[in-house]
């Protein structure tokens, strides 16, 4: 048998409450993007195919009348075209653009290209917004003048490319261990 530490259970109770409380917000994070994604891509819709008719006198005022925040609006409209519309990028992917802050991912649909698709979202995955907009700014689409790229950005492109079994063993290796 053996003998309980006083204040043990609370610890533990207090861990398993941040540790949950932490996959709470993450989850919560995750349908925002989504959810961000998809308001800019039904948006994008009801203007192209001028769905707002009937509604309201013109596009813009069908999204005042929403109470929604225009600039706000054209961010999540653009993103959706960009990675949705024309690009396709899959489910997976775009679950894991939808953790990225929006102002990251107005900029990569900006200066994407078809031939710097995978240079872009390599970036806006690997880097930190502060890191990922400095890099995406160095991204001409006019000349498709690229950056030698940094450093995490072309590991985690290499992390990509890894097979579901390779990731998880790195992934296990780098992972901190809570004793």
């Amino acid at each position: 048998m053996t003998k309980q530490v006083p204040g043990q259970s609370s610890t533990n109770a207090f861990t398993d409450m941040v540790e949950r409380s932490y996959q709470m917000v993450r989850q919560v994070r995750q349908r925002y993007g989504m959810s961000r994604l998809e308001l800019g891509l039904l948006l994008d819709t009801v203007q192209e195919q001028q769905l707002w008719k009937g509604k309201a006198d013109s596009f813009w005022e069908y999204v005042d009348d929403l109470r929604l925040n225009r600039n706000a609006c054209r961010s999540y409209m653009n993103v959706a075209r960009k990675f949705i519309v024309e690009l396709g990028v899959s489910d997976a992917m775009l679950a894991q653009l939808a953790g990225c802050n929006m102002a990251v991912l107005d900029k990569a649909a900006a200066v994407m290209t078809a031939d710097n698709v995978e240079e872009v979202i390599n970036a806006v995955l690997a880097l930190h917004q502060r890191d990922a907009l400095t890099a995406l700014k160095e991204i001409d689409p006019l000349t498709d003048h690229r950056s030698k790229g940094s450093d995490a950005a072309k590991l985690f492109g290499r992390y990509m490319q890894l097979p579901d079994d390779a990731r998880i063993e790195f992934l296990n290796r780098v992972r901190p261990r809570v004793h």
